[in-house]
């Protein structure tokens, strides 16, 4: 299936849902909510303006807060676009309406300038999953540009993905992921939990105490890594983790 083209709408056209649903997530980055309005017909319609209008006003910087601890902005111009678009879902038939709204122009820059202004939920998509392991933003930012460019080819804007962009997608989902992660909110419980969890998993799980510094933990290891230890004791790696 041909690439529809919903960077620059010049006259009204239609196409499936299924179709809209597909291509409209390449051009997130391209287009912004606008307004939108009660159903006519009850097929319900949504109008879109190009980022590139910038028609919110840019916060302003907070004069208390010392220079070596702002944030390094820079602030975009407004104005530089009005292309807008009516979106209009056509409930009988199932099919989506795309068409220039009023007497909108169409864009006055590049469908590059867009991309590399924000990345589209596109390539976002296509972040997310490698922003979950454990590897640096510079790798997986190269990682996805070579896949985004593999499956919708040239000019899908995966070239404009930087590592900025990868930091700040991992970070929106650090919460959702590490969510397992939070223990009990009682010191015990929270131990017994993790040994439970250990053991389960096929852990070896010892606790100590030392009388002295009246302090207590656990160590554990796999039966395979016990072996190692017996085997060569003589280089032993041990990593711990203190609980305040």
């Amino acid at each position: 299936m041909a690439a529809i083209n919903l960077f620059s709408v010049r006259e009204a056209f239609q196409i499936s849902q299924s179709e809209f649903d597909q291509q409209w997530p390449t051009v997130t980055n391209v287009w912004t909510s606008y307004s939108e309005g009660s159903p006519i017909n009850g097929n319900p319609w949504k109008v879109y303006a190009c980022r590139l209008e910038k028609r919110l006003k840019s916060s302003t910087r907070c004069d208390d807060v010392a220079p070596e601890k702002r944030r390094k902005t820079t602030i975009r111009q407004p104005n530089l676009c009005h292309a807008k678009i009516r979106v209009t879902t056509l409930v009988s038939s199932g099919m989506v309406r795309i068409e220039p709204y009023k007497n909108s122009t169409d864009h006055t820059h590049t469908i590059e300038e867009s991309d590399a202004l924000k990345v589209s939920q596109a390539i976002r998509k296509a972040v997310i999953p490698e922003a979950a392991k454990s590897y640096h933003p510079p790798q997986i930012a190269s990682v996805v540009r070579e896949l985004v460019q593999e499956k919708l080819g040239e000019g899908s804007g995966a070239e404009f993905l930087r590592r900025k962009h990868v930091s700040n997608i991992q970070q929106s989902i650090r919460g959702p992921l590490n969510t397992h992660l939070i223990g009990e909110g009682v010191l015990e419980k929270d131990i017994r939990g993790a040994i439970k969890y250990l053991v389960d998993e096929g852990y070896r799980v010892e606790e100590f105490s030392l009388a002295e510094s009246k302090k207590c933990g656990f160590t554990f290891a796999k039966p395979e890594q016990l072996e190692k230890l017996t085997k060569f004791g003589w280089l032993t790696l041990i990593d711990s983790t203190q609980h305040q």
